[in-house]
């Protein structure tokens, strides 16, 4: 993007300074992302959440059209830089736009709008696959949910929106059909980002599903225990050595080794 002085176009401002000068201004012309991102935040007029939300949506809507991989995954990291958020949820969301597009024109405008959030950020650990999870326990309820309620527990989910559906869910396990299952968890999400999240996959048809969530699960159990390794290593610092809680802190950092090596070993064997 070129900027020129008011009141002028490229052909008077060339005819008043001449084409050298011109080329001299192309040479530091702004990168169009980045001078749609200053304008829109100028236009929103703050920095609340709000305001970079609707930025981060707008310039989501701008890359949704584009096929080039590279140059979305360029400004996808530049976005989440900037702002402050995940690469992988800009990256879902996109893909969300991306997909409204290939519809007939009469559903994209049907298509209720949705604001992108920033505090989107407050997701951690494998938040994908307890999305993913959930998903597809929705989708597939009668055939995953003897599997996934024998081996997954609400504290595999680090993420208290995606624990609280898993355990609404669990509460109603003895439910036969899934239209019943929808009806009963889909209006209790109180969070709009999640369950706009949830809804906007839900039918997505998913190959091998089973196997689809064995990687899921693998990343939850892996990401809970890494958690629990972080969270004690961080309270060795605050210890001493002679402490009996420093003795217990190394207990639980070498437990939370143990179980990621054994889960690795156990999907491994699967796989």
């Amino acid at each position: 993007v070129l900027l020129l002085p008011e009141g002028e176009d490229p052909d008077s401002f060339v005819k008043k300074h001449g084409a050298a000068e011109f080329f001299a201004l192309l040479k530091n012309a702004f990168d169009y992302f980045e001078f749609k991102t200053s304008h829109l935040l100028k236009q929103a007029g703050g920095e609340s959440v709000r305001d970079q939300s609707a930025v981060v949506n707008s310039l989501l809507e701008s890359l949704a059209p584009h096929t080039d991989p590279v140059k979305q995954n360029f400004y996808l990291n530049r976005l989440a830089e900037q702002f402050n958020l995940q690469v992988d949820m800009l990256a879902g969301e996109l893909k969300r736009k991306k997909r409204l597009l290939r519809r007939p024109p009469e559903l994209q405008k049907s298509e209720p709008s949705q604001k992108f959030s920033a505090s989107t950020l407050i997701f951690k650990g494998a938040w994908s696959a307890e999305k993913d999870t959930i998903i597809l326990l929705l989708n597939y309820f009668n055939e995953l949910k003897s599997l996934i309620f024998e081996i997954l527990e609400p504290e595999d989910f680090q993420n208290e929106p995606f624990r609280n559906i898993f355990e609404l869910i669990a509460a109603h396990k003895e439910l036969e059909k899934q239209e019943d299952l929808l009806h009963l968890v889909l209006p209790q999400i109180e969070n709009r980002e999640v369950l706009d999240m949830i809804t906007g996959e839900l039918f997505d048809q998913i190959v091998q599903p089973e196997k689809y969530l064995n990687d899921c699960i693998r990343k939850m159990k892996i990401a809970r225990y890494q958690g629990e390794m972080a969270y004690y290593k961080e309270r060795l610092k605050t210890l001493q050595p002679d402490q009996p809680e420093y003795r217990e802190a190394l207990k639980k950092i070498n437990q939370s080794i143990q179980e990621i090596n054994r889960i690795r070993q156990i999907f491994n064997e699967e796989s």
